[in-house]
């Protein structure tokens, strides 16, 4: 396979750049940063009282 180019037509290349990776890699986690702070408020951070009264 390695003697093969892509055949779909929206692949120009098989590999991205050292850039593209960096710029694609931030943005994953731009997203991932967000995801877990949304999920942790709504799992981790619920109020609750140890009150027994």
């Amino acid at each position: 396979t390695g003697d093969v180019p892509p055949q779909q037509p929206w692949s120009d290349t098989s590999t991205m750049t050292l850039e593209q990776a960096q710029d694609y890699r931030d943005e994953l986690m731009r997203e991932r940063k967000f995801f877990v702070a949304e999920h942790n408020e709504q799992l981790y951070e619920r109020e609750f009282s140890l009150c027994e009264h």
